[in-house]
């Protein structure tokens, strides 16, 4: 994983250290405060809260696995729709279920799009 794909806050591991991110290009040694500058393109281990290495996605999802992770995630916010307290109004509800909905759909079409650009170095 690349440093520039971390969040602010989040811990990694790089030049045998363990760094927070603070900045787009600074990190926090946690084990004295110091900090310094990392490059963007600096090759990272991502570290959970306990230490331990996050894996990171592939670089390639077959179509059926991203559709199937989208959907999981779709019912699981529509099912949290239910446990919200106090409970929303019914057009409340209605409105934030389309936009999940819409949320949804709106990715799937831009990954669709991604995938079916011709590649940077292609002929035209």
């Amino acid at each position: 994983m690349k440093f520039h794909q971390l969040c602010a806050g989040a811990r990694f591991r790089f030049d045998g250290r363990i760094f927070q991110k603070i900045s787009p290009l600074k990190a926090s040694d946690v084990s004295d405060g110091s900090q310094r500058l990392v490059p963007r393109s600096a090759e990272i281990v991502a570290l959970d809260e306990g230490g331990r290495e996050i894996e990171s996605l592939p670089e390639t999802l077959d179509r059926v696995s991203v559709e199937s992770a989208v959907t999981q995630l779709v019912r699981r916010l529509l099912a949290t729709l239910d446990r919200i307290d106090p409970a929303l109004q019914p057009s409340q509800r209605v409105v934030l279920q389309q936009a999940i909905e819409a949320a949804a759909s709106d990715a799937l079409s831009q990954l669709m799009a991604v995938n079916t650009r011709p590649p940077m170095d292609a002929d035209p």
